[in-house]
């Protein structure tokens, strides 16, 4: 006996499938209510016809179409007197709901049809049963085309659910964040309307690394020193003698300090610290202030790093730090001139990727051939590798950063036996931007605690006491412990 849960079922009799199951049993048996579900796909479906895939192009084409979305819902809910964050939540969470009600009958269409093919091929084994059963095989296929049809019919309303949810995302994203600097804003009394509204978004624009990264085409880099001497030694916080390079990194990526950074023009001669030194460069964070040179911050906190002039922590000197102005009329083009580095402080730093500087005396880069790095008569590379292999351990992106003209690649097809890899062609700092969701799956909340984990001992201090708990080791192989042996 075949018997479907909604309630219909095949008792291998003579009867037709409109008999046994009811012409609209199929139907009705995934008929969920969607009268607001279908406004809601049809306002997506209106903004615009780009599919959402991995790319550039088609990113910006799925914020645009969310964008357009989150805008009719928003203007929907105030129209109805609801709230925007409350409704879409509740919209998010219906659809989930939907979406899981929808792969549940997709599994039991894909049983059935199964089932039904088996049995079809089972009474057309052989000839005599093909004629005796004739009528119950035309039966049995009738009713698969039904089963056929119902599961496409699915598939195509979880596309358009899996779309919705990801627009209510968009939409709760969106909303959050506005009303996180809509309470800033009041908190500091100042006067919250439209204008100001505009005036704030456009203020955090110009604050934001992503977007900075873009407009001045420069790769925001923060060198990691593991010498005795530190540029992080102007740090009134932590003891920066007593950490290793994996320990800043961890350190970095698990509590996101605020942090001085420098730019570097792709192309540029512009420099950083010691030439054989590794770093790391960020897609996001928010920039407080910045100088053409040397700013003399100094930490006195994990989110305290202070700067010595006002002026420095305007939005005007941000820019100007980063486009050189002030070198550019003095001296001539910072791209071209061999200068050095600028300061600016950025705090919740986003961390893109890892990268090593890649000096004029090591091999030279090219994307065809693979890379091999061996001790010689002058250079010894054993603590290069060394650190590589502590980094890899961590899964980020690694990066190769050419101190002759601040180019980028990514490293790949990394041998750590035979000392050697590959690299991709060069990286725009647009790049770098999307690097976190590439690999979100390694450098996320879990990532970062286990970060915090394997050097709790040495930043404990830092760590407010009400969140000690979050990162106190736990005696697993993912503490300071176990899984790197660091300490």
């Amino acid at each position: 006996m075949y018997k479907e849960t909604s309630g219909f079922e095949y008792a291998g009799t003579q009867k037709t499938s409109e008999e046994t199951y009811g012409s609209e049993g199929l139907e009705n048996s995934d008929n969920f209510s969607q009268q607001e579900t279908d406004k809601e796909v049809g306002q997506l479906d209106g903004q615009n016809n780009n599919s959402v895939e991995e790319g550039e192009d088609d990113r910006n084409a799925a914020d645009e179409k969310f964008g357009e979305f989150a805008k009719d819902r928003k203007k929907f809910y105030q129209e109805i007197g609801g709230d925007v964050l409350k409704e879409a939540t509740f919209a998010k969470e219906s659809a989930l709901k939907d979406k899981e009600n929808m792969l549940r009958y997709i599994e039991e269409y894909n049983n059935k049809i199964e089932l039904l093919r088996a049995e079809i091929e089972q009474k057309k084994s052989n000839i005599i049963k093909r004629i005796l059963e004739f009528l119950k095989i035309k039966d049995l296929e009738r009713y698969l085309s039904f089963q056929k049809e119902g599961l496409e019919r699915n598939e195509r309303e979880l596309s358009q659910k899996e779309e919705l949810i990801s627009a209510y995302e968009y939409l709760i994203e969106d909303e959050s964040k506005m009303r996180d600097l809509m309470d800033e804003a009041q908190k500091e009394n100042f006067l919250w309307d439209e204008n100001k509204k505009a005036e704030l978004i456009k203020e955090e624009e110009r604050r934001d690394v992503a977007k900075l990264a873009e407009k001045h085409g420069v790769f925001f880099v923060h060198d990691i020193v593991a010498a005795d001497w530190k540029p992080s030694a102007n740090n009134n916080a932590i003891d920066t003698r007593e950490l290793d390079f994996s320990d800043q990194l961890d350190i970095l990526h698990g509590l996101e300090p605020t942090i001085s950074v420098s730019t570097l023009h792709k192309g540029s001669k512009q420099k950083t610290f010691g030439k054989g030194s590794w770093g790391v460069f960020l897609s996001g964070g928010r920039v407080l202030g910045g100088e053409e040179n040397d700013a003399g911050t100094v930490a006195y906190g994990l989110k305290d790093r202070r700067v010595c002039s006002k002026k420095s922590l305007t939005t005007e000197s941000i820019e100007n730090a980063i486009s050189r102005r002030d070198f550019k009329k003095s001296t001539g083009d910072p791209l071209v001139k061999d200068i050095s580095y600028n300061e600016l402080v950025v705090e919740n730093p986003e961390i893109a990727g890892v990268y090593v500087k890649w000096d004029t005396e090591m091999p030279s880069l090219n994307e065809k051939e693979k890379i091999h790095l061996e001790n010689g008569d002058r250079i010894i590379y054993d603590r290069w590798w060394k650190t590589l292999s502590e980094t890899m351990k961590r899964g980020m992106p690694l990066f190769i950063l050419n101190r002759e003209n601040n180019t980028v690649r990514m490293m790949h097809e990394v041998d750590i036996k035979n000392r050697s890899f590959r690299v991709t062609p060069e990286y725009d700092p647009k790049n770098l931007t999307d690097m976190p969701g590439v690999y979100g799956q390694h450098m996320g909340k879990e990532e970062k605690k286990e970060a915090v984990m394997r050097v709790f001992d040495k930043i404990k201090g830092l760590v407010p006491e009400d969140e000690r708990i979050k990162y106190t080791p736990d005696g697993t192989e993912k503490d300071s412990r176990g899984l790197y042996g660091i300490h």
